[in-house]
């Protein structure tokens, strides 16, 4: 369990800053309990919270949790006690916190690669910037999402960009309804969708990559079992084996959060019967490398075996699985919902794809028919 730095009593200093109930601590022999110390109309109050503290000098996760119940209890008594008394700010000082620091719980909670790619982004961006990570959220005004935003326009893909940019104003919004601070000054940054080129492997493709011989197994596996079913790679690596029953696969999508119920093909239930004889106390069906690049390095080994001349990564697997879709004669909105999209806009662009391929192959089509010469 991964432990921070700071002890209970700076925690709580920085928790109280600008606030008129105070978290404290009451220090007990296995134990530290929590309460709150405030005065109302000259009169002492005290309230002895749940929530105990088990190493005041090394915070575990779990000591957080308990923290952040007790702040979230503090904040809620403060606007029953305090809201109608126009000198209380329920707003904290947001000098004494570490952003990065914030950022990273944050990232973490949500358990999405896309968080910590942001969080990656954002250390190397205030390295360069400002020359540390241990700004805090009062320098993280609109100068600073802006400037952000103008180095992920530089430094990596535009919708790529697009989506830091999203989560960052995520993490201020949920700063925000903590009460640390009173603006998200990157709402209004927001970066422009950019078409992205979709690369997808035809079916004989497909078949050239099923056939070749490598010692990614399971990645290779992991791969032609996504071109069957369409799932992204968050949920490829949540998939377990108890979301399978028979023919039939059930999972909550990572990204949407929306369920995903699809009948599973032949090809996709002879890749789970044979990871399940292969690791039958395994709880997930395929275990991949962490980095995605790692991951993205493999399966351009196999491709490049394989003799397919284009570059690939893990979501080429999603791509493939829409245009085989719809090539088979699978309407729209069906495929709109096999692919989880809340929207059908989003899954038009598979079609769009189909029919720039079309129009690539038609063009290469030789001429019969000399131009007549004028006589």
């Amino acid at each position: 369990m991964k432990k921070i730095k700071r002890t209970l009593q700076e925690e709580l200093d920085i928790r109280n800053v600008g606030c008129k109930i105070l978290i404290k601590v009451r220090r007990l022999v296995k134990a530290s309990t929590l309460y709150l110390d405030y005065s109302k109309k000259n009169i002492r109050q005290r309230k002895y919270l749940k929530f105990k503290v088990f190493d005041e000098n090394n915070l575990t996760n779990k000591d957080l949790e308990a923290i952040h119940f007790a702040d979230m209890y503090r904040n809620q008594l403060e606007i029953e006690e305090f809201t109608n008394q126009d000198t209380f700010s329920l707003v904290k000082q947001s000098d004494k916190i570490y952003f990065l620091e914030y950022y990273e719980r944050f990232a973490k909670k949500k358990k999405l690669p896309s968080y910590l790619g942001c969080l990656k982004h954002l250390k190397i961006f205030a390295a360069k910037k400002y020359g540390t990570n241990k700004m805090t959220f009062s320098e993280v005004d609109y100068n600073f999402c802006n400037h952000f935003r103008e180095y992920l326009l530089e430094a990596i893909a535009v919708n790529t960009a697009r989506t830091y940019m999203k989560l960052l104003s995520a993490c201020l919004n949920h700063a925000v309804e903590e009460r640390i601070i009173n603006k998200n000054h990157c709402r209004k940054l927001s970066i422009k969708e950019e078409d992205g080129k979709r690369e997808f492997l035809t079916e004989s493709e497909l078949r050239s990559f099923v056939k070749a011989k490598t010692n990614f197994v399971e990645e290779k596996k992991a791969f032609i079992f996504a071109c069957q079913c369409g799932l992204r790679l968050g949920d490829i690596r949540a998939l377990k084996f108890a979301d399978i029953q028979g023919k039939h696969m059930s999972i909550r999508q990572q990204k949407t959060r929306g369920i995903i119920r699809m009948m599973l093909s032949p090809d996709a239930i002879e890749i789970v019967k044979q990871q399940k004889k292969s690791f039958p106390q395994r709880e997930n069906v395929f275990v991949l490398p962490a980095s995605r690049t790692d991951l993205n390095e493999h399966l351009t080994s196999i491709k490049d075996t394989a003799k397919i001349n284009k570059n690939i990564s893990f979501s080429c697997s999603r791509h493939s699985f829409a245009v085989l879709c719809i090539t088979s004669g699978i309407d729209i909105f069906t495929l709109s919902k096999l692919l989880g999209h809340t929207s059908v806009n989003t899954t038009l662009i598979y079609s769009k794809l189909i029919d720039e391929k079309r129009d690539e192959y038609t063009c290469k089509i030789p001429q019969l028919l000399k131009k007549s010469r004028r006589t």
